[in-house]
């Protein structure tokens, strides 16, 4: 089966393509996937161990079923990275930054508040930071 990987920003870089069609067997999983890349571009061993992979936008882990003509994302760690084997990233923890810029202090607290809302039973009140 032909699965279409996405790649993003230093993958992209290294492989100089931010497109890869590669054939995998019909039962191939997520590692069959990495080891393949690995593989076929040989610059991107060492990232493929700490990136986190999607498919059909929804994070999979190394063990996940791929499916014919799936659409995978390729997503290097932004900094820092995640050991191999460690269970996918939520998509909070995905999001940094840099909070030393207003804007961007104000962001992250919306997020985080998103985040804890999500996750509290609906008769729970969401914390709030308090303004300086």
């Amino acid at each position: 089966m032909i699965i279409h990987v996405r790649l993003f920003a230093r993958a992209r870089d290294l492989a100089r393509t931010d497109l890869i069609e590669t054939e995998l067997a019909e039962d191939a999983t997520v590692a069959d996937l990495r080891r393949r890349l690995a593989a076929d571009y040989p610059e991107l061993a060492g990232l493929l161990e700490r990136s986190a992979i999607a498919v059909a936008n929804d994070f999979a882990d190394d063990s996940r079923v791929l499916p014919a003509n799936a659409e995978v994302a390729l997503l290097p760690p932004v900094s820092g990275g995640q050991a191999a084997h460690r269970p996918a990233p939520t998509s909070t923890e995905l999001v940094s930054w840099d909070t030393s810029v207003p804007e961007c202090q104000s962001k992250s607290n919306e997020i985080r508040t998103i985040a804890m809302a999500k996750t509290l039973p609906p008769s729970a009140e969401v914390p709030r930071r308090p303004e300086h």
